[in-house]
């Protein structure tokens, strides 16, 4: 009870982007992540 009685929210976020749309960029972001592994300098 003393830890939930700490516990609050100022702020709620709500989404408004579609589950489609956040699917598309997430596979975008990555596969921008992957391309940029293989840009690691070698020495």
């Amino acid at each position: 009870d003393a830890l939930r009685n700490l516990r609050h929210c100022d702020t709620l976020f709500t989404p408004s982007m579609t589950e489609e749309k956040r699917d598309e960029l997430l596979k975008n972001w990555a596969k921008a992540v992957s391309r940029a592994g293989a840009w690691e300098e070698k020495e």
